[in-house]
């Protein structure tokens, strides 16, 4: 069983409430035929699907106390510092002696610290692919309960930078390819030199009719800005792109 490729996927909260994780854990042990890890918390009980696939290890961590509301405001800040200390020790002590070493670890962000940090240091040291399954900033998310100006959010803000201007960067790589030979060609080309994108590549390119499905049926997402007049006629593009089974983000249309 060790020798199989290995996943760990980590999240910092009630597993039963993180249903995106569970379904990550799922298709990885399901479709990638991997043995899965899952450091979380307790708490609320996870889908049957989960608990039954013995592909899936499921490693709880000690559940945290929620007595913050009930302690004097002095004491807030004093918190805000421990909490995510004690979370570090225990996650660190999880990732590096409870479980096996991944191929890959998943980490579910928000939150981000301490969580970040200790899945890209241990990665690090286990040799393995850091992944995030990323949906806001954590230090925005943050804000809204200590308000912007708060020295954490700064200080939370400096800790992302530095999380993601390392090695192992938090966010894909992007190849738009911009298809056609229109006269102002030259001139968006021109505009894109300027943009001074990092991670992120633009090609144009003209193709023929058998290459332009081929094209299409390798993409992600096509991208369509077209707009209607009347709204009701048909985007033939639209009609390519789905005809190869690629789904499109597009001006809405009365459909």
């Amino acid at each position: 069983m060790h020798n199989r490729v290995h996943a760990c996927v980590v999240i910092l909260g009630d597993l039963g409430h993180s249903p995106r994780m569970q379904y990550h854990a799922l298709s990885l042990a399901r479709q990638a035929s991997l043995e899965v890890d899952i450091v979380a918390y307790g708490g609320s009980e996870p889908h049957s699907a989960v608990i039954e696939n013995e592909s899936i290890h499921i490693h709880t961590t000690i559940q945290r106390q929620k007595h913050s509301h009930s302690l004097p405001k002095i004491l807030y800040p004093l918190m805000l510092l421990l909490k995510p200390i004690i979370q570090f020790v225990i996650l660190l002590w999880f990732l590096c002696f409870k479980v096996l070493p991944p191929d890959a670890f998943i980490v579910q962000n928000p939150p981000s610290i301490p969580t970040l940090m200790v899945v890209k240091w241990v990665s690090s040291l286990r040799k393995s692919a850091f992944i995030v399954d990323w949906h806001n900033f954590g230090y925005t998310l943050l804000g809204l309960s200590v308000g912007r100006s708060s020295p954490f959010v700064s200080i939370y803000r400096v800790l992302w930078k530095e999380i993601s201007g390392g090695k192992q960067y938090l966010y894909p790589r992007l190849l738009f390819i911009i298809t056609g030979k229109g006269p102002e060609k030259e001139k968006y080309e021109e505009k894109i030199k300027r943009l001074n994108l990092k991670r992120v590549a633009f090609r144009t390119m003209w193709l023929s009719t058998e290459e332009y499905p081929l094209l299409l049926g390798s993409a992600d997402l096509g991208v369509y800005w077209h707009t209607s007049s009347s709204g009701l006629d048909l985007p033939m593009k639209v009609v390519d792109m789905f005809g190869c089974g690629l789904p499109v983000c597009a001006v809405s249309y009365s459909w």
